[in-house]
């Protein structure tokens, strides 16, 4: 029950009836002003507190704005979250709640806002007036009695609870109250205690019933279950309160019917399935779906895809895919097109059911990952790179002449050529003239102009070997006589070897020099790497594409290449080359800006072009193959 604080009564005069109904609108008082009384009641409210002022609002607040302003500073200084200066956190936080009760009733605030806090508490009579503000009896006077509400019945009206275990002298209820000694949660089927949130609540204010807050479980649930859809039943047990007030727990059995084709994160709500409390709407109980990993498909959204691990044979002269689909169905796909390492074989409506049209589904993504022989023989390599394209095909018992065999032995290797201009120095006319400087405002001293910044391309040779760089800038100054004139300059940049995109080289001062107390900007070049037909940087690391025939990748292979530097770099490779393969060549890669004598590696990756065959070549690669 709330109690009400006793203030002296302010009596106020009546047209001789009442008129229910006007104490939930604003407009239901207001009092007359004159100006001669609305300036004794500015000096009278300036006596007293400014409840505005406590709760941090302007005087035209509507109640969105007091609100908001409540549930802010009465979380900031309840006593209980103020364990160190509790004392002033409580004096604190009854005057929020003394200035929200106010400011939120539209009776109260049309007293204060003519009268003030004194006149609201100390019985200032208002004007006449035709509302009725208490309880008086009709041709008499009615009595406008000032009663707060307790600050811990105000903040269980907005937070459900009393939330930090009530307050003394306050009339709140404590935390862990009537429930506190009931019979223990029951421990539901998750394992858990899904309505542990509740242990301990206080009871919160009857006149203002919130409800409590969702109680969210994942539900797993295998991808067969999203494919076909399935029946889940969950036992749950929460406590309820019987007739006489008492608290029984009760189980009962929740039926969840998983439609197809519904996706990770959809949501199944049973409302109100929580403990149930006194004062408190019980929870609504949310579970939300969770997908499990299956160990052959992965989801793509409606699409479902499958990765095939398949011979080189098989990606040459053809596969058959054999599948057990998520209904138990058995598929085959039969590819007859080469299968490169990118390939991907698309089976339309093999995918998961699509759930606004559960009579479409999305398609099967067929992947490939291609296992290339570990290593050939030198004989098996020999006969690879025959000069007359000459394959050994064991079964034919002698070595013949196939006609897949040019295809396959006859692209030349990729020669990268040497870039021009490494180091050329190329003045540029950078601007010709600086502008947007800040304006700094009143201050002690001369101030300095922001920055200007600028970027400064550079090639990767230039970033590998070192350059030197000459830009030409022009500048407005001011000369003694205070006239403006412009002056030209070169400034030079050495750009040392290892240098990164993004390293800064500042020349103090050389912006306009025009505004008198001002200091003129720093200039601030920002290296920036241009793309490099060849070559691309990872930090000190530098990493280079080879395109290479399927005969290279299987018999050997041997890169020239051209480095930053000019030099001509031979990388000879003896192993097979898979689509994954990347060979490290130590030391050839970019100076280490901080250490200039060290280099980072060289990383050469390769793209194996796969061939198209006509029948007769397959038949002979995959006896080739099969025999190695």
């Amino acid at each position: 029950m709330t109690r009400h604080s006793r203030h002296t009564p302010v009596s106020f005069r009546n047209s001789g009836h009442n008129r229910p109904g006007l104490a939930s609108k604003r407009s239901a008082f207001v009092p007359e002003r004159s100006t001669e009384g609305g300036e004794r009641n500015r000096g009278e409210r300036s006596m007293g507190v400014d409840y505005y002022k406590v709760l941090q609002v302007e005087r035209s607040a509507k109640d969105d704005d007091l609100k908001k302003a409540y549930r802010k500073l009465a979380m900031k200084w309840h006593p209980d979250k103020n364990p160190n200066n509790k004392k002033a956190a409580e004096a604190k936080f009854k005057q929020i709640s003394e200035a929200y009760d106010v400011l939120s009733d539209p009776q109260k605030r049309a007293v204060y806002d003519q009268y003030g806090e004194e006149g609201l508490k100390g019985g200032v009579p208002p004007p006449d007036s035709s509302w009725s503000g208490g309880q008086g009896h009709e041709g008499g006077p009615t009595t406008f009695r000032f009663n707060t509400r307790s600050p811990d019945d105000i903040f269980s009206e907005f937070f459900g609870v009393s939330g930090f275990g009530g307050m003394p002298d306050m009339g709140g209820s404590r935390a862990g109250g009537s429930r506190a000694g009931g019979n223990p949660f029951q421990r539901s089927m998750f394992g858990e205690d899904i309505f542990a949130q509740f242990r301990g609540g206080a009871e919160p204010s009857a006149a203002a019933p919130r409800k409590a807050a969702p109680i969210e479980r994942t539900l797993p649930c295998t991808l067969e279950d999203l494919y076909k859809g399935t029946t889940k039943k969950m036992k749950i047990s929460r406590d309820v309160p019987d007739a006489s007030g008492r608290t029984t727990t009760v189980e009962e059995i929740l039926t969840i019917e998983i439609k197809p084709g519904w996706k990770k994160g959809t949501k199944i709500t049973f409302p109100e399935k929580g403990n149930e409390q006194r004062g408190i709407i019980p929870a609504d109980l949310v579970f939300i779906i969770d997908e499990k990993p299956h160990t052959l498909f992965k989801r793509d959204g409606n699409d479902l895809t499958i990765t095939q691990k398949i011979s080189l044979a098989e990606a040459l002269t053809g596969y058959t895919a054999q599948l057990t689909t998520l209904d138990g169905r058995n598929l085959t796909v039969s590819i007859t097109n080469i299968i490169s390492p990118t390939y991907e074989e698309v089976v339309k409506g093999e995918g998961m059911p699509i759930p606004k049209e559960p009579s479409k589904k999305g398609n099967l993504r067929i992947k490939f990952n291609i296992k290339f022989p570990t290593k050939l023989t030198s004989d098996q390599k020999t006969n690879m790179k025959r000069s007359q394209a000459t394959v050994l095909v064991p079964c034919l018992g002698s070595p013949a002449k196939l006609p897949f065999a040019p295809l396959l032995l006859q692209i030349p290797s990729i020669t990268v050529t040497a870039l021009e201009g490494g180091m050329a120095v190329q003045p540029e006319e950078i601007f010709s003239k600086f502008f947007g400087f800040e304006d700094w405002g009143p201050g002690n001293g001369p101030k300095k102009a922001a920055a200007i910044v600028r970027t400064l391309p550079c090639t990767l040779e230039e970033l590998y070997n070192g350059a030197t760089k000459k830009l030409k800038i022009s500048r407005d100054v001011l000369g003694a006589s205070g006239r403006k004139s412009t002056v030209e300059e070169v400034l030079t940049i050495e750009i040392k070897p290892g240098w990164k995109k993004g390293t800064k080289i500042t020349f103090q001062e050389k912006g306009p020099d025009t505004r008198r107390g001002v200091i003129p900007a720093d200039i601030v070049f920002i290296v920036d790497e241009k793309p490099h037909s060849v070559f691309k940087r990872d930090g000190d690391n530098l990493i280079v594409t080879q395109k290479v025939s399927l005969a290279e990748a299987l018999a050997g292979y041997t890169a020239q290449l051209t480095a930053l530097d000019g030099r001509n770099l031979r990388v000879s490779i003896d192993s097979v080359i898979s689509q994954a393969h990347e060979e490290v060549v130590r030391g050839e890669g970019m100076p280490i800006q901080k250490e200039q004598s060290k280099k980072g590696n060289l990383i050469v990756k390769f793209s194996v072009k796969i061939p198209k065959l006509t029948s007769e070549q397959k038949t002979g690669i995959r006896m080739l193959l099969t025999s190695l």
